[in-house]
């Protein structure tokens, strides 16, 4: 299977340097989590060892845990110098 609309993919890993560089660890893990998934199963199903259905799942997955990100209220006290 040929996975295609993945040219942003590599752009995650600078996302979550950023996330790093701003003291959002838990948020930079997931990312990191995140595309670490992506790449491998990206790998996966261009090997044929998984098929569309099983990447859809897995690409829902992504999406949800995404969303699911929520801020860090300590750095956010930090921005109004409350910490």
């Amino acid at each position: 299977m040929k996975v295609s609309n993945n040219e942003k993919v590599p752009s995650l890993i600078n996302i979550a340097s950023d996330l790093y560089f701003l003291k959002h660890r838990e948020a930079g893990d997931s990312v990191s989590s995140i595309l670490s998934n992506i790449n491998s199963s990206t790998d996966s199903a261009q090997r044929g060892q998984i098929d569309n259905a099983e990447f859809g799942k897995r690409h829902a997955l992504w999406q949800k845990e995404a969303r699911e990100l929520t801020p860090s209220k300590k750095v956010l006290w930090a921005f109004w110098g409350n910490i």
